[in-house]
């Protein structure tokens, strides 16, 4: 397990951000079925099952009238048919999504499931069905118990998220309804989905350490300025490496060069890069904490932390600071509370400024959370408020 000591050896400076108010807790609304038509809502499988479906997996079938989606599931020995939103939360303009449009996968870790207002008017006293998520980039299968729906009622029932491993839990491609075979046709009304439970209070998007994601890099590439990092020859992780023996049990490492541009360097949900990496949500928390160190020549290196926000990748600027030379590591607490859009995150980043003389950059930790809890120390911890 990871430790921290921090110490007060060192000033706090406090700075502040621009831009709007960001959400203050994680759990959202999926869909509503108000605005936006059928959110891009489809026939899964069993499309035989489906009134009106072409037998293609699509929206046929499927319509969104007075705030709810609508569908008649056949009944007989059509088994019943599966509906679910769209697999890349897609933004199809006016049968867009509600949440993280444009995702590739929607990121619900930390809380407790996954709740549906959902209910049939037809013959059957009862119809069993089965929630279930497709998730992490395999878009795997995971079915809940079956539940009991009463006719001619709305019902909430609830996917757990405790069904998926943190991997699938970070990166859900699409949650829908599988019904099972009943006598006769049922016309089903669902009328939203959200997210619920206490959000985490801190998360650890990238700890470098052995074993972790992504061969432990955590997703971390170089997303801009690649000249300016040795080895770099794409948007990707060539120039960066992790170093088992840094920090607490192991750093992000690269060369810096000097005289160049600086390198851009990002993570995006901590497992994944690319659509498979991305979005995540950052809205629980009131910082972005980051550790870093820098050895070399100069005294210190320009930094600039950053977030990328929202299909259209919106560069959003935290804190313009200066990462210390020769100083060990160093804590970079950013601040989230006027930030817009932290629960669409695309990347989490650092651009480092130009600087004369190569240096290597060490990335110790990035996490979200509160103020660390401050506790006396023999060990030098250096404290930077943003």
């Amino acid at each position: 397990m990871r430790s921290r000591i921090w110490t007060l050896l060192q000033p706090i400076v406090l700075c502040g951000c621009l831009g709007g108010a960001a959400f203050s807790q994680s759990p959202h609304i999926l869909n509503t079925f108000d605005t936006l038509g059928n959110e891009y809502w489809l026939v899964n499988f069993n499309n035989t099952a489906i009134q009106g479906n072409d037998g293609g997996q699509n929206q046929t079938g499927l319509t969104a009238s007075g705030g709810s989606l609508r569908w008649v599931s056949l009944g007989a020995a059509a088994s019943g048919g599966a509906v679910s939103d769209s697999f890349n939360n897609g933004d199809f303009g006016s049968q867009g999504s509600i949440f993280q449009q444009d995702a590739g996968g929607v990121d619900l870790t930390g809380l407790d499931a996954i709740e549906f207002d959902i209910g049939y008017t037809g013959a059957d006293p009862t119809i069993n069905v089965q929630l279930f998520v497709q998730a992490d980039t395999s878009s795997t299968y995971v079915g809940a118990t079956d539940i009991t729906l009463s006719a001619n009622m709305i019902q909430t029932v609830t996917f757990p998220l405790s069904l998926l491993s943190p991997a699938q839990a970070v990166f859900i491609r699409t949650w829908g309804i599988n019904i099972r075979d009943h006598a006769s046709d049922a016309n089903f009304e669902l009328q939203e989905v959200r997210s619920v439970g206490t959000p985490l209070t801190e998360r650890v998007y990238a700890s470098f350490a052995a074993g972790s994601p992504n061969g432990g890099f955590n997703s971390a590439i170089v997303n801009f300025d690649g000249t300016g990092v040795q080895g770099n020859t794409a948007q990707d992780n060539s120039g960066l490496s992790v170093n088992a023996g840094a920090g607490v049990d192991g750093a992000l490492e690269w060369t810096d060069l000097g005289g160049g541009p600086g390198g851009a360097i990002s993570i995006f949900n901590g497992y994944n890069t690319g659509f498979n990496g991305r979005p995540t949500d950052i809205s629980n928390y009131p910082y972005l904490i980051w550790r870093m160190a820098a050895t070399g020549a100069d005294s210190s290196i320009g930094a600039q932390f950053f977030i990328q926000t929202s299909g259209s990748f919106t560069y959003r600027v935290l804190s313009e600071t200066t990462l210390n030379v020769n100083a060990g590591f160093q804590t970079f607490l950013l601040d989230l509370s006027a930030v817009p859009e932290t629960d669409h995150v695309q990347t989490i980043g650092v651009n480092l400024h130009s600087h004369a003389n190569d240096a290597v950059i060490q990335v110790d930790e990035i996490k979200g959370g509160p103020i660390p809890v401050v506790t006396p120390s023999s060990s030098v911890e250096n404290w930077n408020l943003y």
